[in-house]
């Protein structure tokens, strides 16, 4: 299902939520109390704007973003690309359910619409 609403997946947020998504993404880093050079995980990252609002906000943060949507993850990277947040996000196809991380590998974990 994912795949194929990939290309659109954004401006629905945008517009199901009246573009109030961009703000509490904006509010969920400024909340974020993290240590310099701080690991994040991104579960369900989706097209990666959380991630890469992390690491536009905390630019000494390396944000790993998995999701099991190959083409949202696709979507994810076309938007990183050239972008100075883009250093330091790493994008991973991946069930969160089955990570391949070791325990204690990140300072802090968010999911943004992972669970709706």
């Amino acid at each position: 299902m994912f795949g194929e609403i990939a290309p659109r997946y954004d401006l629905l947020n945008h517009l199901l939520s009246f573009n109030r998504d961009r703000a509490w993404r904006r509010r969920l880093c400024g909340a974020l109390e993290l240590p310099q050079d701080a690991r994040v995980l991104d579960v369900c990252t989706g097209t990666g704007d959380l991630a890469l609002e992390l690491r536009r906000v905390s630019p000494s943060t390396t944000v790993h973003s998995v999701d099991a949507s190959a083409e949202m993850l696709a979507r994810g990277l076309a938007k990183a690309s050239g972008g100075d947040a883009a250093d330091g996000v790493f994008f991973l196809a991946g069930d969160a359910l089955a990570l391949p991380y070791a325990g204690d590998t990140f300072d802090a974990v968010i999911c943004a619409f992972g669970i709706r």
